[in-house]
């Protein structure tokens, strides 16, 4: 039997409260068994705060103070994370069902490489795809050109994102 990797998904936000629950579902209702959520929120004050205390019981980590913005709240939530895939998703991004295992499937099968991705839609505040992402293997010359690979659909291995200096 394969054990699923951990996988470690950083919510940096900051008055999302119209979005935020969206993002906080597609990640847990996937029902993913080896998940850690860490939610970095920069003291927001629309109501955010009440949606992730919402979640709390499913959230790994959680924290509402005042940061220097989402790159630091990134690599604050990084510092507290232990798994082997790691991820941040915006208080606005969402993961596709069924996401967090083909991505921890893949990353498996291909031996553990230092990241992973797929395609990424992009939907308007109802939640309907407006452009249709692309999928593209892997291909270095593409990326001067391309802008085929995005943030939310990225699964890195945590060690390299380390070795790496970080976000």
């Amino acid at each position: 039997m394969t054990v699923l990797p951990k996988v470690s998904i950083v919510v940096p936000v900051y008055n999302q409260v119209d979005y935020l629950e969206d993002t906080l579902r597609s990640v847990l209702d996937q029902g993913y068994p080896n998940l850690e959520l860490i939610v970095m929120d920069g003291g927001s004050t629309d109501g955010t705060v009440d949606v992730i205390e919402r979640f709390k019981s499913r959230i790994f980590y959680r924290e509402s103070v005042a940061d220097q913005g989402q790159t630091h709240a990134i690599s604050k939530g990084l510092a507290l994370s232990n798994g082997d895939l790691f991820n941040w998703l915006n208080g606005d991004d969402m993961l596709v069902e069924g996401s967090l295992l083909s991505m921890a499937s893949h990353w498996l099968k291909l031996g553990k490489p230092a990241m992973v991705y797929g395609r990424a839609d992009k939907v308007d505040e109802n939640g309907r795809c407006i452009k249709r992402g692309l999928f593209r293997c892997f291909d270095k010359r593409l990326l001067r050109d391309l802008y085929y690979i995005t943030q939310p659909s990225c699964f890195y291995a945590r060690d390299a994102v380390i070795r790496a200096g970080g976000v």
